[in-house]
């Protein structure tokens, strides 16, 4: 336990709370300071996200001084908390509290956001002068140091760069303001200002909100309800994304995107509007959510307290749909319960009658009121609805008539009088994935229990299925579970014989090839496609297996080699030397766009068929 400490500011960053600490502190190495504020002198010291807080929990043993105060205080986790679910809250908050921040970088698609890196400390230098007046030394706002923060909110002027030495990068960085007291008070342009401070005030409105009462379904449901009452979205739910993007980019231009990073390119496929909206796996930056929200609602608060003013599955109450219910049509059910759909933009609203406990499903693309008496799919009968059912069947009534009156198919009731019990429902979505994981990480350990001198290779070799979908969802648990990699005398992993390997693989490569020759449809010849019919990947190891890569230099073939290969099959096909064929028809038949072709191109595949034609009418 630490008696000296050095109490955070307003808004500091927790890095520059480190740095205080170190420079009172007379420490002469910041591993010294880490060792006695994080228990390892090895963590990095990085101003975003920190690490072990639990542990500077313990130390400090102050009530207020919690690892959750520090996170929610002097970190910027709170700006990407409202954007994902509640796991990942979960897990991020639980590497700060522990083992380290490596993995939030990832969850947080920080490399791949496209946005610029920040290298530097970011400063305010109005603040940084009431700062030093108020307390006699200036701090590090950790708002400031966020990705999408480029003016003060307050002073609306530019964020400017903490001057810091080349040996410096990795140390602790104490503010010397007598460093940049001198320095200029710079300000954009007023058009850009305007929409900027529009910016720096929503990323401190989602500083201040309650932690950790916002996620991205709650984000995403609010996103729905605006854009549906705008109309950017389609009578079945879809978001129409050309009129939004088009909207978007109006609304901000291009010099503001641009300066943001969050330029939408329509042609591409994966712009970060459509992923947003399209896919729920990948971290959009939170900049371009603030960016959606102003354009959407004006700012934070509006958007949090905005309500639907077209409801998405018409005007309750609804009905019961149980045909067996005395409830049944009549509106009784009052509210219902919204569950994302796998895989879709669209909503599940779960409808359950409070009467027979018949509980029902429909999708979000009946929206706009629609018809109310259609349901999806019945997720639970309830006992009034199973009651009758027995009774039909105890009564012995036709198949035909128990599916007509129960409201379900011929083959339900079938199957229960076949195997005297309901047939169980497919599983789908979090559900599956849930019960994937306990199967194949209860595959994995009995394995380990029967083979306790096990390496890593040996059980991606016997349960490579289990191991490839653990490694896509969850390569923590391999980490923690598995044997650790052994490395061999010579540092090196492979225990097998490149020679052998390169014999092995070159025997495969001619015999497909050879295969690909003999086809009736001619196909090109690519190391794509030698790697596909030979179920390995070569490409990337090319440089160690020589003969391969001598070899499929001889037969891989350009698209040119490849056009010139069809077209002298197709012509001397038994077909094409009975019949003579026109220049067009030959050019049809073989998909070839002479307009495309270079003009050697064009010259060759012309001589090519002049010679075909002289040799018909020789032979005629």
């Amino acid at each position: 336990m630490i008696t000296f400490f050095t109490d955070p500011y307003n808004d500091e960053a927790i890095s520059g709370v480190y740095a205080r600490y170190h420079f009172y502190n007379g420490n002469y190495k910041k591993e010294y300071t880490l060792k006695e504020l994080v228990g390892n002198g090895n963590t990095s010291t990085v101003k975003i996200f920190p690490s072990r807080l639990d542990y500077l929990q313990n130390q400090l043993n102050n009530k207020n001084y919690t690892a959750d105060y520090f996170i929610y205080r002097h970190t910027i986790f709170p700006i990407y908390s409202p954007f994902v679910s509640k796991e990942t809250q979960n897990k991020v908050i639980k590497y700060m509290k522990t083992c380290g921040n490596d993995k939030i970088y990832i969850i947080f698609s920080i490399a791949q956001s496209r946005l610029k890196n920040i290298g530097h400390y970011r400063y305010c230098p109005v603040c940084a002068k009431e700062d030093f007046e108020k307390y006699g030394e200036a701090y590090f706002h950790r708002s400031y140091q966020f990705g999408g923060m480029l003016i003060c909110e307050k002073h609306k002027c530019k964020l400017n760069d903490y001057p810091i030495k080349q040996n410096e990068e990795g140390a602790f960085i104490y503010f010397h303001y007598s460093i940049v007291k001198d320095r200029k008070i710079r300000f954009y342009k007023d058009s850009v200002t305007k929409f900027l401070n529009r910016v720096s005030n929503s990323i401190k409105d989602i500083m201040n909100l309650p932690y950790l009462k916002y996620n991205r379904e709650i984000i995403m449901e609010k996103y729905r309800d605006i854009l549906c009452d705008k109309g950017y979205t389609t009578p079945k739910g879809l978001i129409k994304q050309r009129k939004l993007s088009n909207d978007f980019r109006q609304y901000y231009g291009k010099e503001l995107l641009e300066l943001l990073d969050s330029e939408i390119d329509e042609s591409a496929k994966n712009n970060w509007m459509r992923v947003l909206f399209l896919s729920s796996n990948k971290f959009i930056h939170p900049i371009r959510h603030i960016l959606l929200i102003i354009f959407l609602a004006g700012d934070i608060e509006s958007f949090l307290k905005y309500k639907k003013k077209i409801q998405t599955f018409g005007k309750g109450p609804w009905p019961c749909l149980n045909l067996v219910c005395v409830q049944y049509k009549k509106r009784i059910i009052e509210k219902y319960d919204i569950q994302q759909v796998h895989k879709s933009t669209l909503l599940n609203g779960i409808f359950k009658c409070t009467f027979c406990g018949y509980t029902y499903k429909r999708k979000s693309q009946d929206m706009h009121g629609g018809d109310v008496y259609i349901k999806d799919k019945v997720i639970d009968y309830g006992k009034v609805w199973e009651d009758e059912f027995l009774k039909l069947l105890e009564e012995k009534k036709g198949i035909y008539y128990i599916a007509r009156r129960m409201g379900v198919k011929y083959e339900f009731v079938k199957y229960y009088i076949d195997n005297k019990k309901f047939k169980p429902k497919p599983i789908y979505g979090v559900e599956l994935k849930k019960n994937n994981f306990k199967k194949y990480t209860e595959d994995i350990v009995r394995y380990l229990r029967k083979n306790p001198n096990c390496l890593r290779s040996d059980i991606k070799r016997d349960l490579e299925k289990q191991y490839a979908w653990i490694q896509r969802n969850d390569k923590e648990w391999l980490n923690n579970n598995l044997p650790k990699p052994v490395k061999s005398r010579g540092g090196c992993l492979k225990k097998y014989n490149l020679m052998e390997k390169d014999e092995y693989i070159l025997g495969k490569i001619k015999i497909k090839y050879e295969d690909i020759m003999n086809e009736k449809t001619p196909k090109r010849i690519s190391i794509t496609a030698i790697e596909k019919r030979i179920k390995a990947r070569i490409n990337s190891k090319i440089d160690e297996l020589p003969r391969c890569k001598e070899y499929l230099s001889k037969i891989i073939e350009t698209i040119h080699q490849f056009r010139i290969r069809r077209l002298k099959i197709y012509l001397s096909s038994g077909e094409n030397v009975k019949d003579k064929k026109t220049r067009s028809k030959i050019l049809s038949d073989t998909s070839i766009h002479i307009c495309k072709l270079t003009k050697e191109e064009k010259v060759e595949i012309e001589e090519i068929i002049i010679e075909y034609i002289n040799n018909f009418i020789d032979a005629t």
